[in-house]
């Protein structure tokens, strides 16, 4: 936050039981000094990037029951709260951005044909599907799980809608097994 001199960053610790925190770290002191503020617990991966949507900041994650989640809080961030986007998918991998009004995720789901969605949400407890999208090649995104890059997610930081706001997935596909895979990026508008 350039105002406050404070810079935040989600960090997941890999420990007997994983913990997910949200770092404040304040670079108005010598040397820095940072806080954690507790999100969450458990068998937690795919930690998505942050993002800032007026004085709203969150993240993607998701859970140990492959739900797909999102973790908000309002500045300054004393306490983090956490919501679901999606309970309904297995899911491998998240990413996550913002636009000027809008927080993004997309998600790599363990369908057959692992696919990528992408969801928005103007206060992140609250989300709607923006676009699916089912690569064409065999066995679909080769996700991190089996060996493949993890799935990245970049958004038009000066996008003032979900309809408009243009968003690019970075993923990987492997043609067959034993083949060198092929890194792909898929822009929406």
């Amino acid at each position: 936050d350039p105002e406050t001199g404070v810079v935040y960053a989600p960090v997941l610790f890999d420990q007997a039981t994983n913990s997910l925190e949200l770092a404040r770290i304040d670079l108005n002191l010598n040397p820095p000094v940072a806080t954690f503020v507790p999100v969450a617990t458990g068998d937690l991966f795919a930690l998505g990037g942050l993002g800032r949507v007026g004085n709203q900041l969150g993240f993607s994650f998701v859970d140990g029951n492959f739900d797909l989640r999102f973790a908000t809080c309002a500045l300054p961030c004393g306490s983090v709260s956490t919501f679901p986007i999606d309970t309904a998918q297995t899911w491998l991998d998240s990413s996550s951005g913002a636009s000027a009004d809008r927080f993004f995720v997309t998600g790599l789901d363990n369908s057959p044909n692992h696919a990528l969605t992408t969801f928005q949400s103007a206060n992140g407890s609250g989300w709607n599907v923006l676009h699916t999208f089912i690569p064409p090649e065999p066995g679909g995104v080769y996700p991190s799980y089996f060996g493949g890059k993890r799935i990245q997610l970049a958004v038009d930081p000066l996008g003032v809608g979900p309809a408009t706001t243009r968003n690019c997935q970075v993923y990987e596909s492997r043609p067959a097994p034993g083949t060198f895979t092929n890194l792909h990026v898929l822009c929406n508008n």
